[in-house]
């Protein structure tokens, strides 16, 4: 579930963002942590690492569609760590940004249970 004001963090998210990659940028001005473009979950297969995090059964290569999916999964990562982070909380449910134009305005409305371990 998901558009510009809601947005429903499962397990898969938290175990993806529990495996980011921090570390600091200094490239410009004081600096800012920042997630590692590269190696994302720790090697430079992001969409392999996905699969593996979140338990995903494959043969020796992902199909296209899996790695449709693994894409899709990683872009929401940003949203789902924006909400955890905003509401110092990583549950899985259904948040809703109380104001369109802020993104520091997330809260949580529904509290449920996720299948997909």
């Amino acid at each position: 579930m998901r558009n510009n004001n809601s947005f429903a963090i499962t397990e898969q998210h938290l175990k993806l963002i529990k495996e980011l990659y921090i570390e600091n940028d200094d490239s410009c001005y004081y600096g800012s942590p920042v997630v590692n473009p590269k190696r994302s979950y720790g090697n430079s297969s992001v969409f392999v690492d996905i699969a593996k995090i979140i338990g995903l059964e494959f043969e020796d290569e992902l199909t296209e569609e899996q790695e449709g999916s693994m894409l899709y999964l990683h872009r929401q990562v940003a949203t789902a760590l924006q909400i955890c982070l905003c509401t110092q909380s990583f549950r899985v449910g259904v948040y809703k940004k109380l104001h369109p134009y802020n993104d520091k305005s997330w809260v949580l409305v529904e509290e449920t249970q996720d299948d997909k371990n």
